[in-house]
């Protein structure tokens, strides 16, 4: 429910990378359905929601327990 309200606009419904919004964003969302996202730690994973990466926002306004 998380993901279907703040990611899949870039992500995609299917985590894919293509959502609506993507088509404007360089570097494009990450595949999270690629071998190299499904290799990283969860900790990387949570840095990367917490701090934002390129054009992807923070997301430390959501709790811990939910990134």
């Amino acid at each position: 429910k998380l993901a279907d309200t703040n990611c899949v606009s870039c992500h995609g419904a299917s985590g894919k990378g293509d959502g609506p919004a993507a088509a404007a964003l360089n570097p494009k969302p990450a595949d999270w359905t690629s071998d190299r996202v499904q290799k990283e730690t969860d900790g990387e994973l949570f840095w990367k929601i917490s701090n934002g990466r390129g054009p992807m926002p923070p997301w430390k306004h959501l709790p811990e327990k939910d990134r």
